[in-house]
């Protein structure tokens, strides 16, 4: 968990699915505050950053839409 992901008040998981180096699999899930199950997630092959890049931006845009919604 990062400190950008505490702001936006999701929680971002990766865990390692298999594979080695180049051909590593992350899956990624967004998690928001209160909730046991994914709010969005996927699966990255290649680096780890990536993989938290991804859940990042997709913890980003989740967040601009709730902040959307609540005006």
């Amino acid at each position: 968990m990062t400190d950008e992901s505490q702001k936006q008040d999701y929680t971002v998981r990766v865990s390692a699915r298999g594979g080695v180096g180049r051909n590593a699999m992350w899956q990624w899930e967004v998690y928001a505050p209160g909730n046991a199950l994914p709010v969005e997630k996927g699966i990255y092959r290649g680096e780890e950053a990536k993989a938290f890049q991804l859940a990042r931006s997709a913890a980003a845009r989740l967040s601009e839409r709730r902040a959307r919604e609540s005006r």
